[in-house]
């Protein structure tokens, strides 16, 4: 089995959400999807909610067949930078290459927001010994404004750590 996750998701907790975290969940298990990283602007919030809900766990394994991955949309002085799998403080303003230093050291990979709407894998860069590397990535149409979200592959026995 593979899991179809939706790499980008705002809850209200971001600054341009409006979703409460059980609706998203809600919502994606009716699109199909077997998860998704909440990646709220600048705030982990919603991961330590959904961590207190029991709607996530520690572990990176799913809840119910449900899995929701940590990360973080981050504003940076220099654009958006999309950390997966890591929790992370507000990081408002700071240089990209700081911020992709943090999520590497986190453990996580990093992607520019670009890469991630408009599909191209070209210039995305993980960390080395992170298991996100053997993922793949799947475009699909997903949203009722037509815009393109990724969602990704991983075997259903590893979790995201």
């Amino acid at each position: 089995m593979k899991y179809r996750i939706d790499l980008h998701c705002h809850s209200r907790f971001s600054s341009d959400g409006v979703s409460e975290p059980e609706e998203m969940v809600q919502a994606a298990k009716e699109r199909g999807l077997h998860g998704f990283a909440i990646t709220d602007h600048n705030t982990s919030a919603c991961v330590d909610y959904f961590l207190s809900a029991g709607l996530m766990r520690e572990d990176g394994q799913p809840v119910d067949g449900f899995l929701i991955l940590p990360g973080q949309e981050i504003t940076t002085s220099a654009g958006h930078l999309l950390a997966l799998g890591v929790r992370l403080p507000d990081l408002k303003g700071i240089p990209p290459n700081e911020a992709m230093n943090l999520i590497q050291s986190a453990g996580g990979p990093y992607l520019p927001i670009p890469m991630i709407i408009f599909g191209r894998e070209s210039g995305s860069r993980f960390s080395g010994n992170c298991p996100w590397k053997r993922l793949r990535f799947l475009m699909r149409r997903s949203h009722s404004n037509g815009r393109t979200n990724d969602h990704m592959t991983m075997p259903a026995n590893e979790s995201w750590r």
